[in-house]
C-alpha cells in the first residue's frame, strides 16, 4: 500500500508549463519594476542637475 501512505499530486505537462509561464511573469514584472525605478532616479538627477 505504498500509494496510500504516501500520496503525491500528479504533474502534467499543462501544470509544469502553467508554472513556467507564471515565473516568466513575475520575472518580467521585477525587471519593468527597475527599470521604472531607474528611470525614476534618473530624472530625479536630471532635475537636481
Amino acid at each position: 500500500m505504498g500509494a496510500y501512505e504516501n500520496p503525491k499530486k500528479i504533474e502534467t505537462r499543462a501544470d509544469q508549463a502553467a508554472r513556467s509561464i507564471q515565473a516568466f511573469y513575475t520575472s518580467l514584472n521585477a525587471t519593468a519594476n527597475g527599470i521604472q525605478q531607474q528611470a525614476e532616479l534618473r530624472r530625479r538627477r536630471a532635475k537636481e542637475a
